[in-house]
């Protein structure tokens, strides 16, 4: 019994990878037809796994949320210096927009954020939990001297923010055209120079 809930966890979790790739090219273009075909199995076994489509990409958005705080707890437990453990973090999360351009369109889409509030709930709440890991981290920086102090934790996870959101989006918008990754290296130098404490005592 056990093997079998393994053996179905995986399954669920390849079908919702599945979900993911084919949103890349629109959520118009994930079905339960095209995301079997994807996996190689007949439509009707994704119904011992989801309701529905919707269902299915409600698990999309859980799915890299669980990821997103996986590495966060990761990299906070694991790097004592909160902006090299914010770089790997942020690093992690632009390679996911690089590698599943799906994610992007499932976050941005009018699909999510107006036809399906529940949706929107979701992401947002999943923003909501990583914003508030991030800003633990930046906080820790600041009591440990890594971190200016006179800017608070809270305005500070918006800037790191800025440094992936808008080379993500920019990246949806071109069809994969704009260099998201050196955008991000770029935006990451600059939010790490502005980050860290000011020369001659400027911290509060």
């Amino acid at each position: 019994m056990a093997k079998q809930r393994m053996e179905g966890g995986k399954r669920r979790e390849q079908i919702v990878w599945a979900a993911l790739r084919l949103a890349a090219d629109g959520l118009g273009n994930v079905t339960l037809k095209g995301v079997a075909e994807a996996i190689g199995v007949v439509p009707s076994a994704l119904y011992r796994h989801f309701r529905n489509k919707e269902s299915m990409m409600d698990a999309v958005i859980d799915l890299v949320g669980e990821k997103l705080m996986e590495k966060a707890r990761e990299v906070g437990a694991g790097e004592p210096d909160a902006l090299r453990a914010l770089k790997g973090l942020a690093a992690f999360h632009a390679r996911m927009f690089a590698m599943e351009p799906g994610l992007i369109r499932l976050v941005f889409s009018e699909e999510s954020s107006v036809r399906y509030a529940e949706r929107n709930q979701r992401v947002l709440l999943t923003m909501a939990m990583y914003r508030g890991l991030v800003e633990s981290i930046l906080r820790r920086g600041q009591a440990a001297g890594q971190v200016r102090g006179d800017v608070p934790a809270e305005d500070l996870v918006y800037m790191y923010i800025g440094a992936l959101v808008p080379p993500a989006f920019l990246y949806m918008l071109s069809g994969g055209e704009f260099d998201m990754m050196e955008r991000f290296e770029r935006s990451w130098s600059l939010f790490e120079e502005m980050a860290r404490p000011r020369e001659g005592g400027g911290d509060a």
